[in-house]
C-alpha cells in the first residue's frame, strides 16, 4: 500500500471536514407516512481539507501525485483525524486537488477531497457498551498501573509452532501476534503427540491405530 509521505505536513485544521453518504432512502406512501429502506451497505465517507506547503514540500507534492498516485488513480494509507481517533486510512483522491493558491512569499495553498475507504466507526462491540468506552481512558490507567506487563513466549503462531517439539505438554504459552487472530495477542495450552492412539468401531467391528499429532488448543484471544 502507498504511504502518504511522512515528510509532508498533514491537513490544516481550517476548513477541515468529513461528510458520509446516506445509504437510506425514503419512499412516500398514500397515507402520508414514509418507507425506509438501506440501498447499498457500503456507506463512502469523504474528507475536505486544505495543505498549506512550502516550495520544496508543494513540488514534492504534486510529483508524488502525479507519479506516484498516477495522477489521483491509486489508493494509498494516510493518518487521519476523524471521530473515531487518529489513525491511518486507506484513501482515494476524489479528483485532482485544487491550487497552488500563494498565500505568503513561499508557501502554497491546496485543497483536496479524499474517499475513505472504510467508513470510520469505533471497533465493533464498544456501542454496546457505553459505561466502558466512557471510562476507558481510566481503565487504560488503571490496567497499566495495577496489572502485570505480560510476558510474550513467541512473537508469531508461525514461531510456536516451529518449536513445539521442545515445549512440554499441557503449558500455557503466550503469542503477541497471532496471526491466525488478526494479529492480535492470544495463549494456547500445548498438546503434544506422546503416545499412539487406539480407536474403535464397534458397529464394522474394527480397529485403527492413529499417531496424534502435536498442536496448540487456543485458551484466550486477548485485545479488541
Amino acid at each position: 500500500m502507498i504511504q502518504y509521505p511522512a515528510e509532508l505536513p498533514l491537513p490544516l485544521q481550517e476548513g477541515y471536514g468529513l461528510s458520509t453518504v446516506d445509504p437510506m432512502r425514503a419512499t412516500p406512501m398514500v397515507t402520508g407516512r414514509k418507507r425506509y429502506r438501506v440501498v447499498h451497505s457500503y456507506v463512502p465517507t469523504e474528507v475536505k481539507f486544505n495543505f498549506n506547503f512550502d516550495e520544496a514540500e508543494a513540488g514534492f507534492f504534486e510529483a508524488w501525485y502525479a507519479r506516484t498516485l498516477s495522477n489521483g488513480m491509486e489508493w494509498f494509507e494516510m493518518p487521519l483525524k476523524t471521530p473515531a481517533g487518529f489513525k491511518a486510512y486507506q484513501a482515494h483522491f476524489t479528483g485532482i486537488y485544487q491550487g497552488p493558491d500563494l498565500t505568503q512569499v513561499s508557501r502554497w495553498r491546496y485543497s483536496a477531497i479524499l474517499e475513505l475507504k472504510e467508513r470510520p466507526l469505533i471497533p465493533p462491540g464498544w456501542e454496546q457498551l457505553p459505561e466502558l468506552w466512557f471510562n476507558k481512558n481510566i481503565i487504560d490507567v488503571s490496567v497499566n498501573r495495577n496489572w502485570p506487563e505480560m510476558v510474550f513466549d513467541y512473537e508469531t503462531y508461525a514461531l510456536a509452532m516451529a518449536n513445539i517439539l521442545s515445549m512440554r505438554p499441557g503449558i500455557t504459552i503466550y503469542i503477541r501476534a497471532d496471526e491466525t487472530h488478526e494479529g492480535k495477542r492470544a495463549s494456547y495450552r500445548v498438546v503434544r503427540a506422546d503416545s499412539p492412539s487406539l480407536s474403535l468401531d464397534f458397529m464394522s467391528q474394527s480397529y485403527r491405530v492413529g499417531q496424534p499429532v502435536d498442536y496448540l488448543d487456543l485458551v484466550a484471544v486477548y485485545g479488541i
